[in-house]
């Protein structure tokens, strides 16, 4: 099932409900790509908001935003634009975002998929967008568990990044990172969803026995850390000490984001 949400100065939906893929309605959407004309003013945000306000008739119901993450009209401020669609969606739909250029606002674009269960992917060149839509696609197309989570027992949770995780698509992977002092052994429960079923994976591990690591993992765990921190940013606004840690962090590990020309316009 599929549809086409193109926002320009309005929003304007390919069909009223979703459709099955046939060659009819494939047919059809590249019609209603092929007549689409730009304009200069372009409002992601009332489009993003009327598809997460539209009934869900499946899961996952994926969102894919294709854009340069500069929107024009609506709602334009970064920090609003998250913390307003972030609640709006409340986590409901994943939304992936995918993109190419040199005049890509990733701050915006990295945290929509951040905080709404999906991730991001840009290329540099215009003309690898193409290509690299189509294997960023076949990454999400086959989906194994929804609404992945996990738990841990003899560790402190508070030190693990990320805190929440995308679902579980075929052919990808996910890292979690955390940091210990005297803990040994550990257990892990990690769930999923599947056909109206939670399944469980549980295993208990020795971090004795574990390979040692290198300043990679440490500089993951950091990578991580920055962004619950700046996530934090954009739901509770500048607070000092939050740009503070974000700064430590970066200097410490060696960590360039590209958002410091957002994060010194909140400081």
């Amino acid at each position: 099932m599929f549809n086409i949400v193109a926002f320009k100065d309005e929003t304007v939906f390919f069909s009223g409900e979703p459709l099955a893929a046939s060659p009819e309605t494939v047919a059809g959407a590249e019609r209603f790509v092929a007549g689409l004309a730009s304009t200069k003013r372009t409002d992601m945000h009332t489009a993003l908001r009327k598809i997460v306000e539209t009934p869900l008739h499946h899961e996952p119901s994926n969102i894919l935003l294709l854009s340069d993450g500069r929107p024009t009209s609506g709602i334009v401020d970064a920090r609003e634009f998250l913390a307003s669609l972030t609640r709006l969606n409340g986590k409901t739909r994943p939304i992936f975002v995918y993109s190419g250029g040199a005049k890509v606002n990733r701050y915006l674009l990295d945290f929509i998929a951040y905080q709404n269960r999906g991730w991001s992917q840009f290329t540099k060149r215009g003309s690898e967008i193409a290509t690299g839509l189509a294997d960023f696609y076949r990454k999400i197309k086959d989906p194994i568990f929804l609404h992945l989570r996990y738990r841990f027992n003899r560790l402190d949770e508070s030190g693990i990044y990320p805190k929440s995780l995308p679902d579980f698509y075929k052919n990808t992977e996910f890292t979690l990172y955390g940091t210990y002092r005297t803990e040994n052994e550990f257990s892990m429960q990690l769930l999923g969803d599947i056909e109206g079923e939670t399944k469980e994976l549980v295993f208990t591990r020795s971090l004795d026995d574990a390979p040692k690591g290198g300043p990679d993992i440490m500089k993951g765990w950091a990578f991580n850390k920055i962004y619950h921190l700046i996530d934090q940013v954009t739901r509770e606004g500048n607070r000092p000490e939050l740009l503070k840690a974000i700064e430590d962090l970066s200097r410490k590990y060696g960590i360039q984001t590209p958002y410091s020309p957002e994060l010194q316009r909140l400081d």
